[in-house]
């Protein structure tokens, strides 16, 4: 099967999602390849532009100051990359974060569009709180996860529920480990409890999933088996917090927890997701919804296998998947393959390499890595503030995100990278992993928009 394409998109993540979305705003025909769901689906649905600097141990107050930091002392950095390939070095700081504002914008834009509303800007960090009641930094948020003055609030009552045959959440534990945070920070909430509910309609089966709990919250039937067992509890308590698991709908947790609230008569929050995530599901879903319905063509469940190279640029790349064989014809690639989860970055005893195209490996300093094993990239401590080495390698590229070769030459022009298979950033340490896909994804689907452009 031959199909012809202004642009082709290898990776259905973050990343690529957002490149496809990008070049079909810029009137192209997009193209995504994808052998299934990879790292967005599993997180936990929060967008993480930028939580810690490189080896600090504090978090960034502001994503904005810590993004114009960044960009001025970690040259390889793809939030430096990108802001060099606008300006000149004396002002990359500066258009590195208006690149990522811009992102942010646009990205919140498109996504709404597709029934997902997305809150927070570079200018703030958020403090979602997981289910072991812990707390993160992060930048973007599904707005079922805002907990707006939650933490700051002294005549707040928090409630933390657990839903009994769902392990995911365990409130007495969630809500000691909550009262410990706020008491650090000398602030907080008057009252933190927890409490376990039963949905009655659920209540035969053995062991319940999120996702099944979400899809059945999908439902008025769901949301109201909820409401009714919540009611009792919230009055006795005075909760003005209900902190619930991510579970609040697969499809619509605006609608979910807007319908909650109004019956509860207070703020409902749902917790970060864990694998399998429902979050994680939900903008995996949004983002393949916002691509098919601005045209995009998904190819799912095809693997890339061959390439064709004519004059250092590609011109078509072959999938298959387990009935067929697709032939795909562009004038530009982006590539958004992710890194270890993705498959797009593989390794064995013999080093590290880039699966598809054969592209060399490089560390956070833009050493070459490829013939190293990667037990040699990782640190004696399993946890430390500078993170494994191996986290931040990945394919090197040039500002305008092209990948190039040892000797720092583009190796393909027409070629751009996006997301975690992009060396130069340890998303582990910086909790920075779809905000440089988001960002990536963004300017990789600019460039590859210009330069189909620019041959037709």
């Amino acid at each position: 099967m031959q199909v012809e394409s202004d642009v082709v998109v290898i990776g259905g993540g973050m990343a690529g999602l957002v490149a496809a979305a990008v070049a079909l705003d810029a009137g192209l025909s997009v193209t995504v390849v994808t052998r299934g769901h990879g790292a967005t689906a599993s997180s936990s649905g929060a967008i993480d532009i930028l939580g810690y600097l490189p080896g600090a141990v504090l978090p960034v107050e502001i994503p904005a100051d810590g993004v114009h930091t960044l960009a001025m002392f970690h040259p390889w950095h793809p939030y430096t990359l990108i802001g060099l390939g606008t300006t000149d070095a004396g002002r990359s700081a500066d258009a590195s974060v208006a690149q990522v504002s811009d992102a942010i914008d646009w990205f919140r834009d498109r996504i709404s569009s597709a029934g997902l509303e997305i809150s927070g800007s570079v200018s703030e960090t958020q403090w979602p709180v997981s289910v072991l009641g812990t707390v993160k930094p992060t930048t973007l948020l599904q707005s079922s996860m805002v907990t707006g003055s939650m933490s700051t609030d002294a005549d707040a009552t928090v409630l933390f529920v657990g839903l009994r045959g769902l392990p995911d959440l365990n409130p007495r534990a969630a809500s000691s480990a909550y009262s410990e945070w706020c008491q650090s920070t000398g602030e907080g909430p008057h009252r933190v409890v927890g409490t376990v509910v039963e949905l009655r309609s659920l209540s035969q089966r053995q062991a319940l999933s999120s996702i099944e709990i979400a899809h059945h919250l999908d439902t008025d039937a769901g949301r109201t088996e909820l409401t009714d067992a919540l009611v009792p509890i919230v009055n006795n308590t005075g909760a003005t917090h209900v902190v619930l698991p991510p579970v609040m709908g697969v499809v619509d947790s605006h609608e979910a927890r807007e319908s909650l609230e109004t019956a509860l008569g207070c703020r409902v929050i749902e917790t970060l997701g864990v694998p399998p995530s429902v979050p994680g599901s939900r903008l995996q879903a949004a983002l393949e919804r916002m691509v098919v319905s601005m045209g995009g063509r998904l190819l799912k469940g095809h693997t890339v296998q061959d390439h064709r190279v004519t004059d250092g640029r590609i011109t078509e790349v072959t999938a298959r998947s387990r009935r067929r064989s697709v032939t795909v014809s562009a004038s530009a690639f982006v590539l958004a393959t992710g890194k270890f989860v993705g498959g797009g970055i593989v390794g064995d005893e013999t080093g590290l390499r880039e699966f598809l195209f054969g592209l060399p490996v490089f560390d956070a300093q833009r050493y070459l890595v490829g013939d190293e094993r990667p037990s040699h990239l990782t640190s004696v401590r399993s946890v430390t503030p500078t993170g494994h080495r191996v986290f931040a390698c990945g394919v090197g590229t040039d500002t305008m995100l092209r990948p190039v070769g040892v000797d720092g030459d583009v190796v393909y022009e027409n070629l751009f990278c996006a997301g975690a298979i992009l060396a130069g950033y340890n998303y582990q340490t910086e909790k920075s992993g779809l905000g440089v896909a988001l960002v990536t994804g963004h300017t990789a689907g600019t460039y590859a928009a210009r330069e189909t452009k620019e041959v037709m």
